[in-house]
């Protein structure tokens, strides 16, 4: 862990003092050779040092409906809700009914993407087009499709998420 910090500050150092296109091949080499993880970008491990690095985030969950399994793509989901024993994966205008604990879900998705602002709802944040305060520190999201998710005041630290720039 030490000597992968180092080398990555030192990775930081030489990208810095380099333009990007001389010596990005060089530094990805390295950054690959280091983590074994060829899926991470350059521009990742500069700003999220040893985060960005060996996190495997789901990129698509499959989903048994019948005798069928669907395949929905984590970029493509809205909201996640809870029922029961029981999620409802929001994705492309469609339901899909997934079997597991929100909290199973929540460890495999991007948290730069995808945050839990509910104890039965996960939201992607970049769905989010507007935020309007409710009573108790509770807030109500209203998604680009239209359709409103509360943020429950035990979240509300995730507010800032949704009020910075860009």
């Amino acid at each position: 862990e030490e000597r992968l910090s180092e080398a990555l500050a030192n990775v930081r150092k030489h990208y810095e003092q380099r333009t990007a296109m001389d010596h990005r091949g060089q530094l990805m080499d390295l950054v690959v050779e280091l983590t074994g993880d060829d899926t991470v970008t350059m521009e990742e491990v500069l700003e999220f040092g040893l985060d960005a690095v060996g996190q495997k985030y789901l990129k698509k969950i499959p989903i048994k409906e019948g005798k069928k399994t669907t395949c929905v793509m984590t970029e493509d989901i809205d909201w996640i809700d809870a029922a029961g024993d029981y999620m409802c994966v929001h994705a492309n205008g469609q339901t899909h009914i997934l079997r597991g604990t929100m909290k199973m879900l929540e460890d495999g998705l991007d948290p730069r993407i995808f945050q839990r602002i509910h104890r039965s709802t996960i939201v992607n944040v970049n769905c989010v087009k507007s935020l309007r305060s409710h009573m108790n520190g509770e807030y109500f999201l209203t998604l680009e499709n239209g359709f409103e998710v509360k943020l429950s005041r035990h979240y509300k630290d995730k507010v800032k998420l949704f009020t910075q720039p860009a």
